[in-house]
C-alpha cells in the first residue's frame, strides 16, 4: 500500500517538485501552520524545527519529503492587473533521510519576490530567486525525560533580476529553464542547538539558530546573534498513546513560544496556538489548527497591527500528509498568506 501512495505522490506532485529548481525550508512557510512548535516531539516532521526531537521520534520511517507552496497576498495591490494573486510566490521542497539520531536534509526552493509593473506591456515583473540549502541535525536522550541537539545549515541563492511573467507557465520556466547568476552576499552558515524537557502531558522547548554562524566571510558567534536567534517554547495536551498503549481518539494540544530574547522589542516574535485532533486509525486522522503570531512583540502587551491569525486543517491517511490553511493580517485582515503542503514518510 505505502508503494502505491509513493508512486501516486510521485505522480501527481512531480512536476511541481521538479519546477522548483531550489529551495528554502526556512521552516517558514509551515512555521505559521498550528501543527508545528520547538516544543513538539514524535513526529519526524518535528526534528526539522528542534534537533532534540529526533531521538523521540515515533516513527521507524526513514524517509521524509515535502512540498509547499505559499503566496503572501495583499487584497489591496494590483486591482486590474494581471496574475494578480500571484504577488510573492514560494515553492519549497525538502528531502531527508532520518536515522535513530541523525538527520541529513536537502533543501530547494523558489521565491518571486520585487513585483513592479512593466510600464509599456502592464505584465507583473519579478526578481527571481532560487536556493539550495544542506541541513545535517543531531540529537540524542542524556537522561530519562531531556534531550537536546545540534543543527548544521548552509546554502546560497541564485538569482534573475526584474523577469516579465505573464502567466503561470512563464512563472516556472523562468525557475526551472533559465539561467541564474550567484546572489553576491547570499552564502550563509549557521549552528545552532536545541533542548526538550519533556513530560507525559507536555513540554518545553529551547532552539537557538544561530550558536555560530557566518558574517561578512567569518565565522562569528556573539550573544546578541544568540538571543536574537533563540526561541522558547511549551506546550499542554496529549500524546498519540494512553498509557495502555492505544489511540486517543482526541488529542488536543496547546502551544507558546517566544522567539527573539532580547531586549528589543522589534526582534521578539511571539506564537500561540492550538489544535485538535481527532485520531480514527493509528494511520488515519484529521486535525484542525488555530494560531495567533505577532512580530514586534512587547512581554506584557499583545498589538494586533503586527499580528497574523491563521487557520490549518491537517489530514493524514497511511504516509501521506496534507497541510492546508491560510494566514490573515489581524491589522485590517486585507493580507493574506494561503499554504498548501503535501508530506510523505516512508
Amino acid at each position: 500500500m505505502k508503494k502505491k501512495v509513493l508512486l501516486l505522490f510521485i505522480a501527481v506532485f512531480l512536476p511541481v517538485l521538479l519546477s522548483a529548481d531550489a529551495l528554502v525550508y526556512e521552516l517558514g512557510t509551515l512555521s505559521i501552520s498550528p501543527f508545528h512548535s520547538p516544543s513538539y516531539y514524535g513526529a519526524l516532521a518535528d526534528a526539522l524545527v528542534n534537533p532534540a526531537a529526533l531521538p523521540l521520534a515515533e516513527d521507524d520511517e526513514n524517509l521524509y519529503v515535502s512540498m509547499a507552496m505559499s503566496d503572501d497576498i495583499d487584497a489591496n495591490a494590483y486591482q486590474g492587473e494581471a496574475m494578480r494573486s500571484f504577488q510573492n510566490h514560494t515553492d519549497k521542497v525538502i528531502f531527508s533521510f532520518l536515522g535513530n539520531n541523525i538527520a541529513l536534509t536537502g533543501q530547494v526552493g523558489s521565491e518571486f519576490r520585487g513585483r513592479t509593473t512593466n510600464a509599456s506591456t502592464g505584465a507583473p515583473v519579478f526578481d527571481v530567486y532560487n536556493s539550495l540549502d544542506i541541513q545535517i541535525d543531531w540529537g540524542f536522550s542524556l537522561f530519562p525525560h531531556f534531550s537536546a541537539g545540534f543543527s548544521l545549515k548552509g546554502g546560497n541563492n541564485m538569482i534573475r533580476a526584474s523577469k516579465t511573467i505573464t502567466n503561470i507557465f512563464d512563472a516556472y520556466a523562468n525557475a526551472l529553464l533559465s539561467p541564474f547568476e550567484r546572489d553576491g552576499g547570499s552564502e550563509y552558515f549557521s549552528i545552532g542547538m536545541g533542548a526538550l524537557l519533556y513530560f507525559r502531558y507536555g513540554a518545553i522547548g529551547l532552539y537557538s539558530d544561530q550558536i555560530v554562524h557566518l558574517e561578512d566571510g567569518n565565522i562569528t558567534s556573539s550573544w546578541e546573534s544568540v538571543t536574537d536567534s533563540t526561541t522558547i517554547s511549551g506546550y499542554v495536551g496529549l500524546s498519540r498513546l494512553n498509557d495502555e498503549g492505544e489511540l486517543y481518539f482526541v488529542r488536543p494540544r496547546i502551544s507558546y513560544s517566544l522567539s527573539g530574547l532580547s531586549t528589543v522589542a522589534a526582534s521578539r516574535t511571539v506564537d500561540l496556538s492550538a489544535d485538535l485532533t481527532f485520531q480514527f486509525l493509528p494511520d488515519a486522522n484529521l486535525g484542525v489548527g488555530l494560531g495567533y503570531r505577532e512580530y514586534g512583540h512587547s512581554l506584557f502587551s499583545f498589538d494586533t497591527q503586527n499580528g497574523y491569525m491563521s487557520v490549518f486543517l491537517k489530514g493524514e491517511i497511511y504516509s501521506l500528509s496534507i497541510d492546508l490553511g491560510v494566514a490573515l493580517s489581524t491589522a485590517d485582515f486585507s493580507r493574506l498568506t494561503p499554504v498548501l503542503a503535501v508530506s510523505y514518510i516512508n
